[in-house]
């Protein structure tokens, strides 16, 4: 039997370990970072519980998970909407089946603190004789919504972050519920394609996340590190410690990983990375802050340097852009003998292979601010 099988006949599957252990931890720090601003919301099914209906980040993985799901499930699937929650002592979910929209969902164990909760099946109307399953973080349960009853008892831990991923059949009688009837995801991360003349094949060169960081956040990071006591960046592989500001003007500072504005540009990462790229990617090596201050400048250089084939080597690059309020400092990609520029407004993330040619425009008046990872994985071979 095999799992769309399974699927068909349970009407749900358990998929562990689906999601990356890096990946849950960033996705628990979005949701406690939406719910500290206030971003959250009290709903009617869960009203002790923080919850959030598609917010950029849980959509961008709604949507980067689609293809999986689908052919989990043996029909294409359309995502409608994601929808986050924290989950708070003494919440019950009652038994249900779920609306339209979610005629195929995935619920997701994020992270938890204390007693584990276990989540419940039934094809009937009963909470008696019910298949109740624990969902460790990264755990998926795929289940049909719309035909299976599913609840949760009293919650007695402290906390559990879980995200849902609903999608329509695309073949079914609920496909117009495409994207919960708005236009689009809240904010869809944009494919951009470029073919150079000499191929026939469209490369991705980059991918971009559209204002994923709201304004106010971006203009608290300016304000915690822009005043701070900076180090001249280095330029990698420099020689006897000078740095040629004719090459690389820039001032650094070194960035928590694991919090903050870290943890959106290592999610971004990992998406983009699952849509595009799918390279092996272990970890995140490094953040930094970026100011360039009026003829700040980088020419063009990589991100990725040779390397003993043992040791892991910088594979992608995430960059924030915090601002746009002054002039010049365009951002490009060097392909060929073309400059691309991608969308780099005020709260955009662009997630780009470190091995291309890239690089900053001198800063003609204003500052630019900045933050950028890069995500690590095996050599390549």
């Amino acid at each position: 039997m095999t799992i769309t099988d399974d699927f068909n006949e349970n009407y749900y599957v358990l998929l562990r370990d689906l999601l990356p252990k890096q990946m849950c931890d960033e996705a628990v720090s979005r949701l406690f970072l939406l719910a500290d601003e206030k971003k959250t919301s009290k709903d009617e099914q869960c009203p002790l519980s923080d919850a959030i209906y598609g917010d950029e980040y849980f959509d961008s993985l709604l949507e980067a998970l689609t293809e999986q799901f689908s052919e989990i499930a043996g029909t294409p699937l359309i995502p409608t909407y994601s929808y986050a929650r924290v989950y708070r002592p003494g919440e019950i979910l009652t038994i249900h089946r779920d609306r339209p929209a979610c005629e195929i969902s995935a619920t997701v164990t994020l992270g938890l603190s204390g007693k584990e909760w276990p989540i419940s099946f039934n094809k009937e109307n009963s909470t008696e004789n019910g298949n109740a399953v624990i969902l460790k973080p990264g755990d998926v349960a795929l289940y049909k919504g719309t035909e299976i009853y599913h609840w949760r008892n009293s919650f007695e831990g402290e906390w559990q972050c879980q995200v849902f991923f609903h999608y329509v059949d695309a073949n079914g009688p609920h496909a117009n519920q495409k994207y919960d009837g708005r236009s689009s995801l809240n904010v869809s991360s944009e494919t951009q394609r470029v073919v150079h003349a000499k191929q026939e094949d469209s490369v991705i060169y980059f991918w971009q996340f559209p204002n994923v960081i709201s304004k106010e956040y971006c203009d608290s990071i300016i304000l915690k590190y822009g005043s701070s006591e900076l180090e001249d960046a280095e330029i990698g592989g420099h020689i006897n410690g000078v740095i040629n500001k004719q090459i690389r003007n820039v001032k650094r500072m070194l960035l928590p990983i694991h919090e903050g504005i870290g943890t959106q540009l290592i999610s971004n990462a990992f998406v983009a990375n699952q849509q595009a790229w799918k390279f092996d990617l272990t970890q995140c090596q490094q953040i930094e802050y970026l100011k360039y201050n009026e003829t700040g400048r980088y020419k063009s250089h990589l991100d990725t340097f040779i390397t003993t084939p043992t040791k892991e080597c910088r594979k992608l690059t995430a960059l924030a852009f915090l601002n746009d309020d002054f002039e010049g400092g365009k951002f490009f990609l060097q392909v060929s003998d073309e400059k691309l520029y991608p969308l780099q407004t005020k709260g955009t993330v662009i997630v780009f292979p470190s091995f291309l040619l890239h690089g900053v425009e001198d800063v003609i008046s204003g500052t630019r601010h900045a933050t950028v990872c890069w995500m690590i994985g095996p050599y390549f071979r």
